[in-house]
């Protein structure tokens, strides 16, 4: 049901991989080597060679993405027959038997087993297969996973899973079902297949980076293909053709193409964001012929460590083009990108990945094959149904002008899928569409305008708890715009308004700017000033020691802010000074001098406290500038 177009959008435009030895696309290559017949050399027998009983397919969406996917299943195992298609639209389903002809035998399928309509896909599902290709427009995912997984099939199912929260709620459902059925499910993020970023990735998880404390990443290309409306087209038919440019079918373009490079950043974040603050707009592409989505976004996703992530697609034409992430730690960088990974430590040594790299469009099938001989199911549907929500909630900041923020307490997004979603926010994207004729297209989606079905508005459908949309005129802030309001605050008064607004969202490095903060706005005695650098001290000695914030330089600035505005000593007072002395190896110059002068003005003479700040000091002397020096 629904075609997938003729361009692999999983692809970038401009550069090819490295595990492509060919030197040409995947469609480049089956269409010359069908010409050929040179895959015919492929083809066997109906069982296969090891004397095992073949491995059924069923292929749910015929276009470019279905197509290749089918040929990369075959490449995977000599198990791997090709048993049945299903498509809207006929003229896909016989495009892709043509693109397939050539591996023979095992991709002859039997025309009682090509299946044409909105139903196509209950009928390949109960064709007799064992394993389900997914690819068709992404708003139709859930409801064919659902179906795969109720009759007990294995899965292989394209990116984005989804385009609403509706649907992301589904996908999420089926995975647990999934799971209690033994049922393996891979998903097409390919990265998470791909050799070097299966090194990469180990390495940053084994603290080779250190702590992740923020990334970027990119697709931004031209424009991908377009299907003109022919005479004689229902809006339906149209709209389901040209699905790239309407957001019901495919989420808009940061959900259906940039979800690849949000899945990587979730990746070494270790789970998806809690909030998202975006824009984008329609500059370039304005046709109708375009739909309805955006040509470009810009987001920044928050994290619950308080790590950050800037997110940019674009498809305009004209322009430069990048498609890589960028992950950045606390002891070095990760580069990424399709056929490519490496690691620059701030130490000067570098990693790169030098090894083999198969092709990842192949592993993902392999693993997936493996998993079903081995018995060891494999169940990658909760993981990219977290990054196409993270998707979602970027587009849906673009689109309204506000912040999404996940309120609840658990550190899990897909907990917030299942509950803030439903039904605080409820959000679907499907009116009873199972035909063809009249679907007046949706209007465009200016910031801030009415969006969805009729009956159900944007700011209705995000209304509630755990979520909350914050209005024009109070923005949510990101974690360095709110450092910044903690930095230049002008008096006490506003210091202490400033953290009792943002509280909820404050970080380890955030209360070590209201320590600072204290010492540069408190001279003297101050009860105030007192009250509040023992509170913002008390919650930074809560985080994890090493964590982000969490560091000798806090530790350090938090001491010389007490000592700086007078602060007595007290059991906070206590306990920042044995952590500088835990962190002091750690120190710069600077750090030395700070905490060696702040012991001493706030009266501490212990010598297991005074030497080891010394001996630090001593060491770091020739690095001493003349505050440091005299301090």
């Amino acid at each position: 049901m629904g075609p997938c177009g003729a361009h692999d959008p999983r692809r970038p435009p401009t550069k090819m991989r490295a595990s492509e030895s060919t030197g040409a696309s995947r469609r480049v290559f089956l269409q010359a080597a069908a010409a050929a017949g040179s895959f015919a050399i492929l083809s066997r027998p109906s069982t296969a060679q090891d004397g095992r009983a073949p491995l059924k397919v069923g292929v749910i969406g015929c276009g470019g993405r279905g197509t290749g996917a089918a040929a990369d299943a075959l490449a995977a195992s000599p198990r791997v027959r090709i048993h049945s298609l299903g498509d809207l639209f006929a003229d896909r389903v016989q495009s892709c038997r043509k693109a397939l002809a050539g591996h023979g035998e095992r991709a002859a399928v039997r025309d009682d087993k090509v299946h044409v309509g909105f139903d196509a896909h209950q009928k390949v599902v109960d064709s007799g297969v064992d394993i389900v290709i997914l690819a068709t427009a992404p708003f139709f995912r859930p409801m064919h996973l659902a179906a795969a997984v109720k009759a007990g099939k294995h899965v292989f199912m394209e990116k984005p899973v989804a385009t609403d929260p509706a649907g992301v709620r589904s996908v999420i459902a089926s995975a647990e079902e999934a799971e209690r059925q033994g049922l393996s499910i891979v998903a097409g993020t390919q990265r998470r297949h791909e050799q070097c970023y299966l090194e990469a990735m180990k390495r940053v998880q084994d603290g080779m980076i250190g702590e992740v404390v923020s990334a970027r990443c990119y697709w931004n290309q031209g424009g991908l293909w377009v299907k003109q409306r022919g005479a004689g087209m229902s809006d339906m038919e149209w709209q389901v053709r040209n699905w790239l440019y309407f957001t019901w079918l495919s989420g808009d373009h940061i959900v259906e193409q940039h979800v690849h490079n949000l899945d990587v950043v979730n990746w070494a974040m270790g789970g998806p964001p809690v909030r998202a603050t975006g824009l984008g707009g329609r500059e370039v592409r304005r046709g109708s012929e375009y739909g309805h989505i955006y040509d470009h976004f810009a987001v920044e996703y928050e994290y619950k460590n308080g790590a950050s992530a800037m997110s940019f697609c674009r498809q305009i034409d004209g322009c430069a083009s990048r498609v890589d992430e960028v992950v950045v730690g606390t002891k070095g960088v990760l580069h990424s990108s399709s056929g490519s990974a490496r690691i620059v430590l701030r130490d000067g040594t570098s990693w790169v990945h030098e090894g083999e790299n198969p092709n990842p469009y192949v592993e993902e099938h392999k693993h997936l094959v493996a998993s079903i001989e081995s018995g060891k199911p494999i169940n990658e549907a909760r993981r990219i149904a977290e990054s196409t929500l993270t998707a979602i909630m970027g587009r849906m900041s673009a689109y309204t002008w506000r912040s999404l923020i996940e309120l609840a307490k658990t550190p899990r997004l897909t907990r917030v899928a299942c509950a803030a979603f439903s039904p605080a926010a409820r959000l679907d994207l499907w009116a009873p569409r199972a035909g063809f004729g009249s679907l007046r297209p949706p209007p465009l989606h200016l910031s801030g305008s009415a969006y969805g079905r009729p009956r159900s508005g944007l700011l209705d459908a995000l209304s509630g708890e755990p979520l909350r949309i914050s209005s024009r005129s109070e923005e949510a802030l990101g974690p360095s715009q709110i450092t910044a309001l903690i930095t230049n605050c002008a008096s006490v008064g506003e210091l202490s308004a400033i953290v009792k607004k943002w509280e909820r969202t404050l970080n380890a490095l955030h209360y070590s700017a209201v320590c600072a903060a204290c010492g540069r706005l408190g001279h003297g005695r101050n009860p105030d000033v007192e009250a509040l650098w023992k509170m913002a001290a008390g919650h930074w000695l809560g985080f994890s020691r090493g964590g982000f914030g969490r560091g000798g330089r806090e530790a350090s600035n938090i001491l010389h802010s007490a000592a700086k505005s007078g602060i007595t000593k007290c059991s906070e007072s206590d306990r920042v000074v044995d952590e500088a002395v835990q962190l002091s190896p750690s120190f710069n110059a600077q750090e030395a001098a700070n905490s060696l002068w702040a012991v001493a003005k706030l009266g501490f003479d212990d010598p297991r406290i005074v030497r080891p700040l010394a001996e630090a000091a001593v060491r770091l002397a020739p690095s001493f500038n003349a505050q440091g020096a005299a301090n």
